[in-house]
């Protein structure tokens, strides 16, 4: 985009002083009142000419900044980065259901909606300042969210992904105020559901993104991958049961649920 501006910027600059060397010797070549009235006429148009240069210039040097590779809004909103305003699909999302499934390639922007969502949650309202839901969501009702990214981490065996599962739920727990007593990954899932909701007497949000990565890293290791969908399966499970609990789901990932085969048991 930045080369075609300049490159447009260049090629007018030419024509202009291309024009001002024909005018030139116009007026050398024919001297005369009605001559040099053209010529006057000229450079008035020249000088325009010259400021819309000097205003695209302009426009080009104080440009935002393209966020290239950050995944918070956060960071985009507060840096100064250029952000395309979707709150308006997010807003339409949040109020006409509490059940999505989003799958796209990587670097599509999941993981920004991820956090979109989040903020939009737990109620930060100056991140959204000049969008579309900024002045159309209740800000002043907050809900606990619970945010799960396997983007990350050791998948090559059943135990690498029980134990980055751990992790990210005990940073949950964390961040929350709740504990968990079991051991197992399945039942702690529930259990952080169950506490978040009695603790903060308010209905959890579930976010979770990038859903299918610990099976695509084992691929092309299907008898691994298999018993890691297993894994996820009973994992991922756990939502069917607590519905009274939950205020809105979304997970996010690669592959589509029938390519998949993981959500028998998550059939809402």
């Amino acid at each position: 985009m930045l080369r075609l501006v300049f490159s447009g910027t260049l090629q007018r600059v030419c024509r202009l002083c291309l024009q001002v060397v024909r005018v030139w010797l116009w007026v050398f070549l024919f001297k005369g009142q009605a001559t040099l009235n053209l010529f006057t006429s000229f450079l008035r148009f020249a000088q325009y000419d010259i400021i819309l240069l000097e205003k695209i210039s302009f426009e080009v040097t104080h440009m935002k900044k393209l966020p290239i590779g950050l995944n918070s809004l956060k960071n985009i909103i507060n840096d100064g980065f250029l952000y395309v305003d979707k709150t308006k699909k997010l807003y339409e999302l949040l109020e006409h259901g509490r059940y999505f499934f989003l799958s796209r390639p990587r670097r599509f922007g999941k993981t920004l909606t991820v956090d979109t969502l989040k903020h939009i949650f737990e109620g930060n309202k100056e991140l959204f300042k000049g969008l579309y839901i900024y002045d159309k969501w209740n800000w002043e009702e907050r809900f606990p969210v619970i945010r799960i990214d396997f983007s990350g981490g050791d998948f090559s065996s059943p135990q690498g992904f029980k134990e980055r599962a751990m992790a990210i739920l005990e940073k949950n727990q964390e961040s929350l105020g709740v504990k968990c007593t079991k051991n197992d990954i399945s039942n702690c899932f529930d259990e952080l559901i169950t506490k978040t909701y009695k603790k903060h007497n308010k209905p959890v949000v579930v976010l979770i993104d990038e859903y299918d990565k610990p099976i695509l890293d084992n691929i092309e290791k299907p008898e691994l991958a298999e018993e890691i969908r297993d894994l996820l399966s009973n994992f991922y499970g756990v939502i069917k049961g607590l519905d009274e609990y939950l205020r809105f789901v979304l997970l996010t990932g690669v592959t589509k649920f029938s390519k998949v085969n993981l959500f028998s048991k998550l059939n809402n």
